[in-house]
């Protein structure tokens, strides 16, 4: 991961992202798979550098869906019926319950990262200023990004 050469410094970018939890996951994998990521200047700003598997994500979703998400290799396990109170059994289909793996979405998710040059500010936001009406300034610890 790059860190700021200059963490005082202003800089403009195409993307910054503020933490890679699941939504800015999955919004960076389809950004990828559109081909948008290419040739941009992308920063991400996350106190915590570490990917560790401390949470699931689970969705009901169709297979066509899936695929067009392009999570199908990230899927550990998956159910076309539930029991409900341990009761009764029924099928969902055309649905199916998806659990992915909190580790291995940010696993593909540094992986698609690791394909551009992305700046990492390993803090907590401090104040979101807008400045114009399509520029902001975000302060980190200290400094002004």
């Amino acid at each position: 991961m790059k860190q700021p050469a200059n963490a005082n410094a202003h800089s403009v970018y195409d993307y910054l992202f503020i933490g890679l939890g699941a939504a800015n996951s999955l919004l960076i994998l389809n950004l990828y798979k559109n081909g948008l990521l290419d040739g941009k200047t992308i920063a991400v700003i996350d106190p915590s550098s570490k990917f560790t598997d401390d949470r699931t994500f689970c969705f009901w979703s169709t297979r066509e869906e899936l695929v067009a998400l392009n999570l199908e290799e990230l899927v550990s396990a998956s159910w076309d019926n539930i029991e409900i109170a341990g009761i009764t059994k029924h099928n969902i289909q055309p649905l199916k319950y998806y659990h992915i793996r909190g580790v291995d979405l940010s696993n593909k998710t540094k992986e698609v990262l690791s394909l551009n040059e992305v700046i990492y500010y390993p803090y907590s936001i401090g104040v979101i200023e807008k400045t114009k009406p399509e520029y902001f300034n975000i302060s980190v610890g200290d400094s002004l990004i």
